[in-house]
């Protein structure tokens, strides 16, 4: 799949305009959905990488869509999988848990660095794809630091181009399948630093506010802006 900043360059030039949807942006979600996710941030403050922090984790990705029943490739592994996979990265996650996206003095190339080599060594998903489940996964682990990565909003936005008179399916276009896991990685990092210049860009707005509901960090926030943006082309506002 080809990266294009397309849509992105639009959402940093004109992210007032999507501003307001933001408040309400969760309910979309609701029930489980933000529930276990909520859970998962306050155990992270609370108990980093304890069994209840972890244990949150693989429910909020089961609410959000990661386990299916039945013949399918949509299936997490067992817990003590998904467990042991995260604490072998104990020691590193521990020295980044306090890092905040919108810190200037931070490395970022170094950092984008250690946080694909974290993310990519989790075990989530039977899936041969690991972007999504994995990136979800380390978001509530390093919420400051690193958004969650879905197909239908992350990808769509990062690989299709706008509505517009010569090509009014825009971001309806279907979505084709990473070749590899390299593929992935490349996405990972252009999707890191484009949080980080986003983020940078907004963090003086003293409108745009984080919140215990769903604007829980900054690059959750970039997150939710991508959502608006996409369900606005969806619908054809």
């Amino acid at each position: 799949m080809n990266i294009t900043d397309t849509n992105y360059n639009f959402l940093k030039a004109n992210y007032t305009d999507f501003q307001n949807n933001l408040i309400n942006v969760g309910n979309d979600f609701g029930g489980p959905s933000l529930y276990f996710h909520k859970r998962s941030l306050e155990e992270k403050n609370k108990s980093f990488l304890s069994d209840t922090h972890i244990e949150n984790i693989y429910a909020t990705l089961v609410a959000w869509g990661m386990h299916r029943m039945g013949d399918t490739s949509t299936k997490m592994v067992d817990f003590d999988v998904f467990k042991n996979s995260i604490i072998n990265q104990k020691d590193i996650l521990i020295t980044l848990k306090d890092y905040k996206i919108n810190d200037l003095n931070l490395d970022r190339n170094v950092l984008i660095e250690q946080l694909k080599s974290i993310c990519f060594s989790f075990q989530v998903s039977i899936s041969n794809s690991k972007i999504v489940g994995n990136s979800k996964t380390l978001a509530h682990i390093l919420p400051d630091l690193v958004p969650p990565i879905d197909r239908q909003y992350t990808i769509r936005f990062f690989t299709n181009e706008p509505r517009s008179a010569e090509n009014t399916k825009g971001l309806f276009k279907n979505l084709s399948d990473f070749k590899n896991i390299d593929e992935e990685k490349k996405y990972f990092d252009h999707i890191l630093i484009k949080t980080f210049d986003f983020v940078n860009h907004i963090f003086t707005d003293k409108n745009v506010i984080l919140d215990g509901n769903f604007n829980t960090s900054y690059p959750k926030i970039f997150d939710n802006f991508i959502m608006t943006y996409v369900k606005r082309e969806k619908n054809g506002a």
